[in-house]
């Protein structure tokens, strides 16, 4: 997974990192193993984060669409 961000010119700060939980993801407890961060001239470092996080299974969508008007 790739997470593009602009931290726009400053020293620190606080990143929200979401994604997309499609019906092929399957279901189960996922580890961040690492973390690379770089900026626009091409610094970068990596970190390896004790970042877990849990997909339940994803609610399947059963209702036929209606057409209202």
């Amino acid at each position: 997974m790739v997470l593009t961000g602009n931290g726009g010119g400053r020293r620190e700060a606080t990143v929200t990192l979401t994604g997309h939980v499609g019906e092929k993801t399957p279901a189960g407890e996922y580890k961040c193993q690492e973390l690379q961060v770089s900026d626009i001239r091409g610094n970068h470092d990596y970190y390896h984060p004790d970042i877990r996080f849990r997909i339940e299974t994803p609610a399947k969508d059963t209702k036929t669409p209606k057409l209202v008007s």
